[in-house]
């Protein structure tokens, strides 16, 4: 059933072919009922649509700025640094974005 359509979408440009290795993906880790599921509810929100989905570094810098910003006590730059493993002046730069 899906997994027929899946095949068959990659015939068409790179994006499909990245589009099916996604699905097949899923299928493969989360199973085929369940990873079937995941393509359907995928493609009803999203078919048709161009979208644009942020890398996994992007969502993890944003994880990490939220982060310096609840963290931040008023002089716990340092500490900030050395717990997320970038610089004072990113500390500070991140810290300044917020006003």
């Amino acid at each position: 059933m899906m997994t027929t359509e899946v095949a068959a979408m990659g015939r068409r440009s790179d994006n499909q072919v990245f589009v099916k290795s996604l699905f097949t993906r899923l299928i493969g880790e989360y199973g085929s009922e369940t990873g079937e599921r995941l393509v359907r509810l995928i493609a009803e929100e999203l078919g048709g649509l161009t979208v644009y989905i942020p890398s996994v570094r992007h969502l993890e810098r944003e994880t990490v700025r939220a982060e310096v910003r609840r963290l931040f006590r008023g002089d716990n730059h340092r500490e900030l640094a050395i717990r997320f493993g970038i610089s004072e002046a990113s500390v500070r730069r991140i810290l300044k974005e917020r006003r």
